[in-house]
């Protein structure tokens, strides 16, 4: 459904919430589209009127995938995937409650080139045993070194594809 169709109240963090009805008291569920000037920006699964399940972002005016991961109630939780415009993984992380707290940061040719694990002692409100649970359940569900090393072979068979027929089509000379 495309958002232009439905109605909208904001939730405390400005992202909208949809419904069916002008008076904003039928909460939409289901799989909406968000366009600007004719392209993509969002699109995702809805309960309830908040994004909830696999959520897409695009680069702005491009319809190129920016990030793919879960949304619950409004809000990132667990895998997220970025993307730089070429269509290279940017970086993959975990997240809860759009605090990004695992990340693995690729350079534009899929080589890894920074990786930041939380820890119980930094300062920050998942520091209590609360939160630090449901981090440590976050790892086991979705584990990034797993995904990192597929990735990073996924991009160094594509990027000797890619430099194969490059250099064969215009050797340096």
């Amino acid at each position: 459904m495309n958002v232009d169709d439905l109605f909208e109240k904001y939730d405390v963090n400005g992202e909208p919430i949809y419904f069916n009805d002008k008076n904003c008291t039928q909460p939409f569920s289901g799989y909406i589209e968000d366009y600007d000037r004719g392209f993509l920006c969002t699109e995702g699964e809805v309960v309830n009127g908040f994004l909830d399940g696999v959520c897409k972002e695009y680069f702005f005016m491009s319809n190129c995938l920016e990030g793919i991961g879960y949304m619950k109630h409004n809000l990132k939780n667990g895998l997220w995937i970025s993307f730089y415009e070429s269509g290279m993984v940017e970086s993959i992380s975990l997240v809860f409650d759009n605090t990004f707290f695992d990340i693995y940061k690729y350079n534009e040719f899929g080589k890894l080139d920074k990786v930041t694990l939380w820890t119980q002692e930094k300062n920050s409100f998942l520091s209590n045993e609360k939160y630090f649970k449901i981090v440590q359940e976050l790892r086991e569900e979705f584990k990034l070194e797993e995904i990192n090393e597929e990735i990073l072979l996924l991009s160094r068979t594509l990027f000797q594809v890619i430099s194969a027929n490059y250099f064969s089509q215009n050797p340096l000379s």
